[in-house]
């Protein structure tokens, strides 16, 4: 028997008299505000599996109505690492020193540098590096090759790194029948180093965890991990292996559509004759030394797993917890979640999961007419050891990344676009919209809605700054919507501001200034190359750009990666790393910046020999490029080179 974690969400129609703007309209208004309601009126929730068996019978039900003769789906889907990024937040420790640039205060994310003020740490290629930044000059005083998969990105906890990398294993042989096959799965290693000695960083042990890593956050010691995992284990066929044991000569009219006949029918079979071993994800512990393998198992458990009520893909979406401060890499706890989840957003004391309505993509043509939907899943993160399912939700449209979410005072805003997922069979305008769910006892439950945001635009970027939201929508000119959310149940657009090309990062300044990072454009909409803008935002009903910088044919991993973004408010400094073409000569490098009032003005380069810069970060007086061949400290007043170390 299933039991209902939660009774009901109520989330499709929602009421008018809930998501009415206010009746005073903005002063400035260049779109229609209406309600976007949901596609379904049923309720949203988890339900909960009581036992093992309940488990199988679900996935087995669900996974017969899909299967064909390439598997589920066509085959196994591998997840990428959903890029994380976030705002510069300040540090009291001494020396001074820039942090990796978080969405929220306190809570941490995992990059490929990090640092404590007096070391480095970069990850470069298959090494991890430690270089002494305590001293009159830079040293690199360690280095450990981490294996195989080389690392993506970590966190630093006091003197341990727990690096987090991806890569693709081959299982063991399996067999349906007399046809053998070895399918290919994504595995994420977490290795642990030991930093208590800077010149012998060591590894004391891995944990390898079958499927994807979608998002991490770290605080207080306690690792989140979500890792998405397809059902890997079950041996499905395909039509060529029936293809090759056909007679030469001899065979039916259509081989190709009797192959797939036979692929299809033993693929059932596979689930048919299926065990729950085949569906779950696992995970090893390992430790350096013999033995090695120290820890085998699981990551789901039936009495923690839990599937949407409306169905969400077969993928495993696991909320590892992991407790840095105790020895050893054991999970503490692991959730699984039935769901094809893709986007992750922690605030200080919830992790939600926002999953797209599932779509069976022979259906498509016939779900046409339909308003895309998003699931949004809290969990409770205020526990050191583990989470605790808190309630779900839904909202309209699509959300492009983590920081379509942010949650305030009890309340989560949602931004998100209708832009039809079917390549233009989706018939009407698509449109953005911010809608406020409230973090209540029963699930998220809507209270307030703006819609009518950026007509045939998508989103490019989304910044929650208190109770006002700004929403950039792009197609040829970039609207910047600045949404005023300090009523949640009638949240308005408060002001707009229509400019040339568009802002793919918002980092909140001093003063009532915002500054966006993206791209300049000519007015059919082709990009021109990287521009850094400067926002008046003091006055939410007449938003202005005050100053701009464009760097022709030039474009920044900030785009795409917020991690790579420098602020530094004790100087008005910014610092993006930068490549630049010109058709005939290419240059990468960085770019300093310095927003003064109301101006923003380039105070100069940050050139290297040492290949692509991906992160600076100041300690005390220094700034420190990182790239992939080495480091290079620079003065940072001057910007005058100090010292090279190279990897």
């Amino acid at each position: 028997m299933r039991q209902r974690l939660i009774s009901t969400i109520p989330l499709a129609v929602l009421a008018a008299s809930c998501l009415s703007p206010a009746t005073d309209p903005p002063a400035t208004t260049a779109s229609q505000v209406e309600v976007v309601q949901v596609a379904s009126n049923d309720p949203i929730d988890l339900d909960l599996f009581g036992s093992c068996d309940d488990v199988l019978a679900y996935l087995k039900q669900n996974a017969l109505s899909q299967v064909g003769p390439w598997g589920l789906n066509g085959g196994p889907v591998f997840f990428a690492a959903e890029d994380v990024a976030g705002a510069a937040r300040d540090t009291a420790a001494s020396p001074v020193f820039s942090t990796t640039n978080v969405q929220e205060l306190g809570i941490d994310e995992p990059d490929l540098v990090k640092t404590d003020g007096n070391r480095i740490i970069a990850l470069s290629g298959s090494r991890l590096h430690v270089i002494d930044v305590a001293g009159a000059r830079p040293r690199l005083v360690g280095s450990v090759d981490l294996g195989s998969g080389a690392g993506q990105q970590m966190f630093l906890h006091e003197d341990t790194a727990l690096v987090i990398s991806f890569s693709f294993s081959m299982f063991p042989e399996l067999a349906v029948d007399d046809v053998r096959m070895a399918p290919g799965s994504g595995e994420t290693v977490l290795t642990a180093v030991d930093l208590s000695d800077w010149s012998a960083p060591r590894i004391t042990g891995r944990l390898r965890l079958e499927g994807s890593f979608l998002a991490g956050r770290l605080a207080e010691g306690s690792a989140r991990l979500v890792i998405s995992s397809p059902p890997t284990h079950l041996p499905f066929v395909t039509p060529d292996v029936f293809i090759a044991q056909l007679p030469q000569g001899r065979g039916p009219a259509d081989p190709w559509e009797w192959a797939q006949r036979q692929a299809t029918e033993a693929n059932r079979r596979v689930i048919i004759n299926s065990t729950i071993e085949q569906w779950f994800p696992s995970f090893t512990v390992e430790r350096e030394g013999p033995p090695r393998v120290q820890q085998t198992g699981s990551l789901a458990s039936c009495d923690r797993m839990a599937h949407p009520s409306q169905f969400s893909g077969l993928n495993i979406a696991s909320v590892v917890t992991i407790d840095l401060d105790r020895e050893g890499l054991a999970p503490t706890d692991a959730f699984g979640l039935v769901t094809d989840g893709s986007t992750v957003y922690a605030g200080q004391d919830s992790l939600y999961i926002a999953s797209p309505r599932w779509v069976d993509w022979a259906q498509a043509p016939e779900m046409q007419a339909d308003v895309m939907t998003t699931q949004i899943h809290r969990f409770d993160s205020s526990w050191e050891d583990r989470v605790e399912f808190a309630g779900s939700g839904v909202v309209p449209g699509m959300l492009y990344s983590q920081w379509a979410m942010s949650e305030e005072d009890g309340f989560l805003r949602v931004a998100s676009t209708t832009a039809s997922p079917w390549w233009g069979w989706q018939p009407g305008q698509s449109q953005s919209m911010v809608t406020v769910l409230e973090v209540a006892d029963d699930g998220l439950v809507p209270t307030g809605q703006i819609s009518g945001l950026g007509r045939d635009e998508d989103i490019y970027a989304v910044r929650f700054i208190g109770d006002t939201g700004y929403v950039v929508t792009f197609r040829r000119t970039d609207p910047l919507h600045v949404i005023d959310l300090s009523d949640p149940r009638h949240p308005r657009q408060a002001g707009e501001l229509e400019i040339p090309g568009y802002s793919a990062y918002l980092h909140p300044l001093a003063d009532g200034r915002l500054l966006g990072v993206g791209q300049d454009a000519d007015p059919d909409g082709r990009v021109l190359g990287t521009q850094v803008s400067v926002f008046d935002i003091a006055d939410p009903t007449r938003p202005r750009r005050l100053d701009s910088f464009t760097l022709p044919g030039g474009y920044s991993e900030v785009e795409w990666d917020h991690h790579a973004f420098l602020y530094w408010p004790a100087d008005g400094l910014t610092v993006i790393p930068v490549q630049q073409s010109d058709g005939t000569k290419w240059w990468s490098g960085s770019i300093a910046l310095q927003v003064t009032g109301d101006h923003i003005s380039q105070l100069g380069e940050l050139t290297t020999d040492l290949g692509q810069v991906r992160r600076t970060i100041v300690v005390g007086d220094v700034i420190y490029s990182i790239a992939d061949g080495g480091v290079m400290a620079s003065n940072l007043d001057t910007l005058d080179e100090i010292a090279t170390i190279r990897f």
